[in-house]
């Protein structure tokens, strides 16, 4: 299929953002607009930027826009941005969120965080905010976690899970929320 270039317009945009979204796409790299559409670089994220301002699109960070309008966006938005974000980085779900999840901890966290064997760094988007905290780790180490089932994949959020043990000692190892795990501990054996 020959892509023809055409110039960026609110009608050509509202086609392309339509066609991938019935793919199941609705976080676009912004290096896919340089390929659909024939604009000079400085040009083109001019026109992004009205296209953001004016409503269509809503700017994500630095490289990824999403399609306002989408109807392929599940639940796990965030998960979702995470693979699109990292797509070269080991990563997993762990830490607070995780212990939440897990009832480890009673407090709701206000972020996605992520254990992974890139650069820690958080990314604040308009649509909640996800955390990479970087571990070391390489193929060999996260095949082994995953072989004594610590990490496990979850196929609705589609990213690898730490399984308790693992969760804990990741708080552990990164000092942190360790007196809210200690905390939920005492008010569950104060229940017994």
């Amino acid at each position: 299929m020959k892509i023809i270039k055409n110039k960026l317009s609110l009608k050509n945009l509202l086609a392309f953002l339509d066609d991938i979204d019935l793919k199941g796409k609705w976080i676009i790299p912004s290096r896919a607009f340089r390929v659909v559409y024939d604009e000079k670089d400085n040009t083109l994220y001019k026109k992004l930027n009205f296209f953001v301002e004016a409503g269509v699109l809503l700017y994500l960070a630095q490289g990824f826009y999403a399609n306002k309008r989408a109807r392929s966006k599940t639940a796990f938005f965030l998960e979702e941005m995470a693979r699109y974000f990292r797509p070269n980085d080991i990563f997993y779900e762990s830490l607070e969120s995780r212990a939440s999840e897990l009832s480890l901890i009673s407090q709701i966290p206000n972020r996605l965080t992520l254990v992974t064997n890139g650069r820690s760094y958080i990314y604040n988007t308009p649509l909640g905010i996800i955390e990479f905290t970087h571990k070391k780790l390489d193929y060999k180490k996260f095949q082994e976690l995953i072989n004594k089932n610590l990490i496990l994949y979850n196929g609705t959020k589609k990213i690898y899970c730490a399984e308790k043990d693992l969760v804990v000692k990741d708080l552990i190892q990164t000092n942190r929320a360790v007196d809210l795990i200690y905390e939920q501990e005492r008010k569950t054996y104060a229940n017994l």
